[in-house]
């Protein structure tokens, strides 16, 4: 992971962190590293996800398909930009969108179920044993 710190570093949910910080929480949300080649799906509508994507290259497009095989571009996620996040945090949501590599791409999947919940590691070491401050750091809306 440490080639990917660069992309990591920019991305508003590491924002603050050191490098080894991050690669602590990577270890605790089980971070994976995918590769997808362009026209691949790598989310696919009914189906559920306990991950959230991380564009690490390349780019993907959250599309939603009707009947009739018609696409519909909903947003463009390019390097550093998250996708699935609202599905993998809601356990049992089924998609009603897919995730399709617009190019070559390399993509880290989270376990969004580890960073609802308390990691001891993470918390006590990293954070300083507060993870309702990383939470909010990451999602300033809700305070």
């Amino acid at each position: 992971m440490q080639k990917y710190l660069p992309v990591l570093r920019n991305c508003p949910f590491f924002t603050g962190l050191t490098d080894d910080e991050i690669l602590s929480i990577l270890h605790c949300v089980s971070a994976t590293k995918i590769t997808r080649p362009r026209g691949s799906y790598i989310f696919r509508a009914g189906d559920s996800t306990e991950v959230m994507g991380l564009v690490l290259s390349g780019s993907t497009l959250v599309i939603q398909e009707d009947l009739w095989g018609h696409r519909n571009i909903l947003s463009k996620c390019n390097t550093g930009d998250f996708f699935g996040e609202p599905y993998a945090a809601t356990p049992g949501a089924i998609l009603n969108i897919s995730v399709v590599a617009e190019e070559d791409c390399e993509i880290l999947l989270l376990n969004v179920k580890r960073l609802l919940t308390s990691c001891p590691t993470v918390c006590r070491i990293v954070l300083g044993g507060d993870f309702s401050d990383f939470v909010t750091r990451w999602h300033p809306m809700d305070r």
